[in-house]
């Protein structure tokens, strides 16, 4: 028995890095999650006694049926401090895919792009039902490679964007993606010099940041807003409060780990009844989606392993039409028990 390995490079050439590729698979997940085709238990979070690094590794299970039939696990380590201290990636993550008649694994891959490449897909498919229809103004807080994944995807997305505002901890980081959109023909962009003023009069905002606390309060957000709360814990809970919606990708895997959501819960400002709806809910008709102009609204998507499943099961049918990867050897000669 073989298992088959796909490095970064495998997996970009099976359209692993397309987030729009991977809009309808996501689609698809969600609405066999919804209707209870699917399995993925709360994620655990391992992390080291007393660190001051807030190093953690998860672990994310999941079964999806459906169109799918297939089961599997993303194995995903984060490490703020590599970016500054390192120069690396702040997080590093392999994906398997197992057979779900025998359980045997069938693939391993790289999974911090796929990961990257998900959670962009996912900020597409909320602006579809939650974004003006012609947003002007695109801030992105955090340009790492999920942030400048997700800004490309959203200017790919709506060619109304004629402003891009950039901020990152690290200026240079800003300014590589500035000059990289530039020469690609993205629109006019600029490196701000606070979180505030990249969101000033902002109709899309994406923090992807590695923020613990809450630095970005409610008279930041234009009316109208779409705030695409990716990193999970930019905003005060002023934002939560003064948003006319506020919706999640699954309330019971948002509602932990010091998310926003979470500490609002904790200290009473805030229940599931406050909620304007899921993501599946949306995509499925079953709630609306944005109904004025002017209404703000807050996006908290925890990130749910079935969109990795999904998108790695993608990844997995289209490298194996092209013949990428590696086989290897897993047992040799098997063992019957």
């Amino acid at each position: 028995m073989s298992l088959l390995w796909l490095s970064r490079e495998d997996v970009r050439r099976a359209g692993g890095d397309d987030p729009e590729a991977a809009v309808p698979l996501i689609e698809s997940a969600l609405l066999a999650h919804a209707a209870g085709d699917s399995c993925q238990p709360l994620k655990p979070y391992l992390k080291i006694p007393h660190d001051t690094q807030a190093r953690r590794i998860i672990a994310m299970p999941a079964y999806l049926g459906a169109d799918f039939q297939t089961w599997g696990l993303k194995w995903i380590a984060s490490a703020p401090e590599n970016p500054v201290r390192r120069g690396i990636e702040r997080a590093s993550a392999l994906i398997i895919l197992n057979d779900l008649e025998t359980g045997h694994p069938l693939v391993v891959m790289e999974g911090a792009l796929i990961s990257a490449t998900r959670t962009a897909a996912v900020a597409l498919i909320a602006a579809k039902y939650l974004a003006r229809a012609a947003p002007r103004t695109l801030a992105c807080l955090g340009t790492g490679m999920i942030g400048s994944l997700i800004t490309r995807s959203l200017l790919r997305a709506y060619p109304s964007l004629a402003h891009v505002r950039l901020y990152d901890q690290l200026p240079a980081r800003a300014q590589a993606l500035k000059t990289a959109l530039e020469r690609e023909g993205r629109g006019a962009c600029a490196v701000a010099g606070t979180p505030e003023a990249a969101l000033d009069g902002a109709d899309l905002v994406v923090t992807a940041t590695t923020a613990s606390e809450g630095y970005l309060d409610a008279d930041a957000l234009a009316p109208g807003c779409l705030f695409l709360n990716v990193s999970l814990r930019d905003p005060t809970f002023s934002v939560v409060e003064r948003a006319d919606k506020l919706v999640v990708d699954e309330w019971e895997q948002v509602n932990r780990s010091n998310t926003i959501i979470h500490r609002m819960t904790q200290a009473g400002r805030l229940t599931r009844s406050d909620l304007h709806a899921e993501l599946p809910a949306l995509i499925a008709g079953e709630a609306p989606g944005r109904e004025r102009d002017d209404e703000i609204i807050l996006f908290c998507p925890m990130g749910l392993p079935v969109y990795d499943l999904a998108t790695a099961w993608g990844v997995y049918r289209r490298a194996t039409r092209l013949g990428l990867g590696v086989a290897l050897d897993l047992y040799g000669e098997p063992i019957h028990d």
